[in-house]
């Protein structure tokens, strides 16, 4: 039982010191051009509907969608519009694809958002898939409309992610973002948007 315990780690270990080389040698970077490229929704406007948070007592149904390229495949779901697990495709070697992140039961999740700094609950959107983007929206609190968007690079480990609020309160709201950070959207600011491009390579912004 220790000798398979250890050689677990040890293979863990060799996984996660290799996986930088493995995808530089044969997954050449593409950051560049895709990085020039304007966010562009390719979801029609009729398809993109609002959907409201499930109301309190009743726990929402998951459905999970997928984004997928030649070298990744990203796992979302719309309970909380945040990534459950990705991929690493087409691995030389393996037959199978090579799990790089799976969040299990964590609620901050990537790119999960929580409001008022209270803890992350669990908030049902709606989505709408495109031919490389997931459009996600929901209506928090009847007060705060939330959009999320996801761009993947047709080639390479660059996802684009496109973050809006809007307050439709009369109070000042605070926001805690999953990966990015903190904002405070207060009455007289409307409206708070972020875009910004994640390097699932190197697990950094950029």
């Amino acid at each position: 039982m220790e000798k398979k315990f250890l050689l677990a780690v040890v293979i863990s270990v060799l996984v996660l010191t290799l996986y930088p080389y493995i995808i530089n040698k044969f997954y050449p970077s593409q950051k560049t051009a895709f990085q020039n490229q304007p966010f562009v929704n390719t979801i029609p406007p009729e398809q993109i509907k609002t959907s409201l948070e499930m109301p309190k007592g009743i726990e929402p149904q998951e459905k999970e969608v997928e984004l997928e390229n030649s070298l990744i495949k990203i796992e979302f779901s719309n309970i909380n519009a945040a990534i459950n697990k990705v991929y690493l495709k087409n691995v030389p070697g393996l037959e199978e694809e090579l799990l790089l992140l799976d969040t299990g039961r964590r609620k901050n999740k990537p790119f999960s958002l929580s409001l008022d700094i209270t803890p992350y609950k669990k908030t049902s959107y709606n989505f709408v898939k495109g031919p490389d983007n997931i459009f996600f929206s929901s209506l928090a609190d009847n007060k705060i409309f939330i959009e999320k968007s996801f761009l993947l690079a047709r080639e390479g480990p660059i996802l684009k992610v496109n973050l809006r609020l809007t307050n439709k309160s009369d109070s000042e709201r605070v926001f805690t973002y999953g990966i990015i950070g903190q904002t405070t959207l207060k009455s007289e600011i409307k409206q708070d948007e972020r875009l910004l491009e994640f390097d699932i390579k190197s697990n950094n912004t950029v």
